[in-house]
């Protein structure tokens, strides 16, 4: 165990002999092996006698001792001190300094009253489940003007804004097949199942492959077109994500919401380029025009963020 890992709190319990007594005989040999620990304790040391209402005096003199390593009773008075000694009290004090700062800021920020700018507030990116109207009916987005990208956020911003508001499904074991199979589709659901279970164990290349093969060996399997778009798109490849996901709209009618969202994520994604936003507005502006799309509260979050661009 090395210095770091003992708290303020466990080396002033020790200097206190509050620690059984084979923790203090086995700390204490720790203390001798370790400079840094040394170096810890004695500042805690210093901090706990401050924190007594010690005399400046007294502190200077415990300070100057710390520094020159020797006992309190040999220290010379102020007026003797040579110019090397005086450093090293310098030295000593400012350690001490460090040491109060260390342990009465946090009962100063406690005590300081809270800031008068509202907090920041993260996008929440679960998509609400509830369908029906939302609170507030959506001004459509203007037609997008192509901003220079200069005064953009970066893309690294754009991916990871478009990826707090990814929402991963949760039913991907109803994508596996059961019953009787050719032996085509059989190979293909060996090869989706690996594909899910690499998936989950967050091994997004390997799913991907998987992925690809279960559609090669079974151009009709639409689960492992979905499995294979959202490994994509984990792996921020947004481009080809996106084309899985057009066509997973097209071929999987039963997942066009979820597949129209994270389509718009992808374009969220490449926004710095003029054919991703165009995009965008266009496949926005169908959402939010129909207040019984699963994922209208989450495109309204969208919405402002891009309007904030």
């Amino acid at each position: 165990m090395d210095s770091e890992t003992y708290s303020p709190e466990y080396i002033e319990a020790w200097l206190r002999n509050e620690l059984p007594e084979e923790e203090t005989a086995a700390f204490r040999e720790k203390v001798q092996a370790d400079p840094a620990l040394a170096d810890a304790v004695l500042l805690q040391q210093l901090a706990m006698e401050a924190g007594n209402h010690l005399s400046e005096e007294h502190l200077q003199q415990k300070a100057l001792s710390w520094a020159q390593q020797i006992p309190l009773e040999s220290i010379p008075e102020k007026g003797a001190l040579k110019s090397r000694r005086f450093w090293l009290f310098l030295t000593g004090f400012l350690f001490l300094a460090v040491a109060l700062a260390y342990f009465l800021y946090p009962s100063i920020v406690k005590e300081k009253p809270p800031h008068s700018a509202p907090p920041e507030k993260k996008i929440n990116s679960e998509p609400s489940e509830e369908k029906g109207s939302v609170a507030e009916t959506p001004e459509l987005l203007p037609p997008p003007e192509d901003a220079p990208v200069n005064k953009l956020p970066s893309s690294q911003q754009f991916t990871a804004a478009a990826r707090e508001l990814y929402d991963a499904p949760d039913s991907w074991l109803s994508g596996s097949r059961s019953g009787d199979l050719r032996p085509g589709e059989r190979y293909a659901d060996s090869l989706y199942r690996a594909a899910l279970a690499a998936f989950l164990q967050n091994r997004l290349k390997k799913a991907e492959t998987l992925a690809k093969a279960a559609l090669t060996s079974d151009s009709s399997y639409v689960e492992a077109l979905r499995l294979l778009a959202h490994t994509q798109f984990l792996q921020n490849k947004f481009q080809e994500a996106a084309q899985n996901f057009e066509a997973m709209k097209a071929r999987y009618s039963s997942r066009d919401e979820e597949a129209t969202w994270n389509l718009l994520l992808c374009h969220y994604a490449r926004y710095r380029e003029a054919d991703a936003r165009k995009s965008l507005h266009k496949q926005l502006q169908k959402i939010l025009k129909d207040p019984e799309h699963a994922y209208t509260k989450a495109a309204l979050r969208l919405k402002k963020a891009v309007e904030s661009q």
